[in-house]
């Protein structure tokens, strides 16, 4: 009998909270989420389960930025596509385009984007600066700069038009998010997977740094 490959999905039980295997939680960590420490992490997860977001296929990425007030900051970014699957579940979105903004010497300087929602008598617009979000250390800012700049005022618009805020979402009390954190596990085992496909288990010693989450 030939024994069945574990997907690598998130597990929901019903009228239950998301349960992340602990396989999964590792893989994140190790591969999404490197440089969160074990509290960032299960914010990262609790984030991703409050909006239904995979963090496998990156819907929703985590990015911690040093701040001169605040220390290590804990920041999300929700990706386009994300975005375009909220807007459709309601089947409202009516359309959405962009185009870049080229000065007359042929340089990009920006994108403008437009977004269509059934019920609204006028169209969405949004416009951003290429300089301002232009990223040199990113490969794909480097070799599509067009298309990365759209997608840009693309996420810009549909939360413009869908009326969609993240952190002003997430209530804080006492500078500790409300969303449910408590019931999700870090392991402390790594899981190697061969390049036959075989899963095995090794203890590690894991850093857990007990530093303040910051949103």
């Amino acid at each position: 009998m030939k024994k069945r490959k574990k997907k690598l999905m998130i597990k929901e039980k019903e009228k239950a909270p998301v349960v992340f295997d602990p396989e999964i939680v590792d893989i994140i960590r190790r591969t999404i989420a490197p440089n969160l420490s074990d509290s960032e992490l299960k914010v990262y997860l609790g984030v991703c389960r409050k909006y239904k977001a995979d963090p496998i296929m990156k819907n929703i990425v985590p990015v911690v930025f040093i701040s001169k007030k605040h220390g290590r900051v804990l920041n999300f970014i929700i990706t386009r596509d994300f975005l375009l699957k909220i807007a459709q579940k309601d089947d409202k979105l009516d359309g959405l385009q962009s185009k870049v903004i080229r000065n007359e010497k042929g340089d990009i300087t920006g994108a403008v984007a437009t977004c269509w929602k059934k019920g609204c008598s006028h169209p969405f617009e949004t416009e951003v600066s290429f300089k301002e979000y232009y990223n040199e250390q990113n490969e794909l800012w480097r070799s599509h700069p067009g298309a990365m700049i759209c997608k840009v005022a693309e996420v810009r618009v549909l939360k413009l038009a869908f009326n969609i805020d993240m952190l002003c979402d997430i209530e804080l009390k006492k500078g500790i998010p409300t969303i449910q954190i408590n019931d999700i596990q870090i392991p402390q085992t790594k899981f190697i997977v061969s390049d036959t496909g075989r899963v095995s288990q090794k203890k590690v010693e894991i850093e857990n740094r007990k530093d303040e989450v910051v949103l």
